[in-house]
């Protein structure tokens, strides 16, 4: 008996073909790089073995490790100086790829109906639209845990926050106080149906931050 059903984005949620939106998607990336130097197919072919990588690796990096590892070994490395000019493509100019989306569908009924009979509903794609990392630590009570903050970060953050990575934890009582800790975690914002704005991204972490402080007593280290 199934009791999960997976959707996918091309074809079922969004109404787009995956190679017309790698096309557009590649063809605009690839105008905004070519004028600094490099090959145009020298550069789609560095994407795709980056991104090939990301999905057959086993799970020991992070994407992003993975990617720009196998990105500077086909570009040189160089081409980490690209990875700015990047973030400014998918903050400034990514958001024009929705062209390739040519009518809007409404498949709130469908979800709805199948929620009301028990399923569980998973979005198993790659994600379209690019997230924001931020990094923030927290000092706070060493009675204070992982689970605890995890929790009111996922609440606070809501539909906008993906995930809250933890990546280290320090003690130090002149630095950071007696029988407290610092706890620095890496977090991801995106929206599924468009690039987040500066605006939207500091907004959102306003709020993460002012509801862990209240939650918590947390301070926020600088």
């Amino acid at each position: 008996m199934y009791d999960t059903i997976l959707f996918d984005l091309d074809g079922t949620l969004a109404p787009f073909q995956q190679d017309e939106f790698v096309h557009t998607y590649f063809k605009a990336l690839v105008r905004r790089l070519v004028p600094m130097g490099y090959d145009g197919d020298a550069l789609v072919q560095a994407l795709w073995k980056g991104v090939d990588a990301m999905i057959g690796d086993g799970g020991t990096l992070t994407n992003r490790q993975v990617f720009w590892e196998v990105f500077t070994g086909e570009l040189g490395v160089q081409a980490l100086a690209l990875e700015s000019i990047l973030e400014d493509f998918y903050a400034r100019e990514f958001d024009g790829v929705r062209t390739v989306l040519r009518e809007t569908v409404d498949r709130s009924g469908l979800i709805r109906s199948l929620r009301e009979k028990g399923y569980t509903l998973v979005l198993a794609t790659n994600p379209i639209f690019p997230a924001v990392a931020v990094d923030q630590a927290f000092v706070v009570d060493e009675a204070v845990t992982h689970e605890k903050l995890s929790q009111v970060m996922a609440s606070a953050g809501g539909k906008l926050l993906e995930s809250a990575a933890l990546f280290d934890v320090y003690r130090d009582e002149e630095r950071v106080g007696a029988g407290k800790k610092s706890m620095a975690y890496s977090l991801t914002y995106r929206a599924a149906d468009r690039t987040l704005t500066s605006e939207e991204v500091e907004r959102a972490h306003g709020k993460l931050v002012d509801k862990v402080q209240k939650a918590t007593g947390a301070e926020v280290r600088a």
